[in-house]
């Protein structure tokens, strides 16, 4: 996403851009109802906790070709949540990732990927610094086409899972303004959140500064289900 959006405070606030609930296909840059004889045999099914499940976010990284075609089902993934992850994107919003927890179920989205399609994927989350790629095993994964994995893909946070008093800090219990605003108020508390999240957006030495702050309200995720791969 380019700095040049004509409001980059609003775009920073508005993560994770508005995925639909139910299941779709992305084509064209935007979403059309999910066909159920889709064939998705060649395709790894890669779980989206946040902005990739959004129409939005993907039209930003395929673009509106009309041959990039990818099904996105709507999932409930059992002893998991989707929380922020522990670093700030280059378009200033605190970005998501997967977080164990016992008892719990997240509803996400699986984004069946191409090689081609995961290769471009990678290309977006700067794997490495902010990200890497996993294969999650043990799963209780329900998609809404009756599908149960027990295996899927995944974008874990390397900086780790942010943490509200001793609890992750999921999507559905904090909205973006609600996050950066509350962490605003311990990094930046002179700054107002609009000037805060210009400076993110604008500044990547600030940037770089907020999202290691952030490290010290993180906790990393348990390892033993995860195979790296990148």
């Amino acid at each position: 996403m380019s700095n040049s959006n004509p409001d980059p405070v609003a775009h920073a606030l508005r993560y994770p851009f508005d995925p639909p609930t139910e299941s779709y296909v992305f084509q064209g840059g935007c979403a059309r109802p999910m066909d159920r004889d889709l064939d998705i045999d060649d395709r790894m099914p890669v779980i989206a906790s946040g902005s990739n499940a959004s129409p939005t976010r993907l039209a930003e990284k395929f673009g509106h070709d009309g041959d990039t075609v990818i099904p996105v089902e709507a999932a409930t993934l059992s002893g998991h949540v989707a929380a922020y992850s522990a670093h700030v994107a280059r378009y200033g919003s605190i970005a998501a990732t997967l977080h164990p927890q016992t008892g719990t179920d997240a509803a996400v989205h699986v984004t069946w990927l191409t090689p081609e399609q995961a290769e471009r994927m990678h290309e977006t989350e700067a794997i490495g610094l902010n990200y890497g790629f996993y294969r999650l095993k043990g799963l209780t994964l329900q998609t809404g086409g009756g599908r149960t994995l027990d295996n899927a893909y995944a974008y874990i946070s390397l900086r780790g899972t942010l943490h509200v008093a001793d609890r992750p800090a999921t999507l559905d219990r904090w909205p973006q303004p609600a996050i950066v605003d509350h962490f605003r108020q311990k990094l930046a508390p002179t700054l107002s959140l609009e000037a805060f999240v210009t400076r993110l957006v604008e500044d990547p030495d600030y940037r770089r500064t907020a999202t290691e702050a952030l490290g010290a309200f993180a906790r990393l995720f348990p390892g033993e289900a995860l195979e790296r791969l990148l």
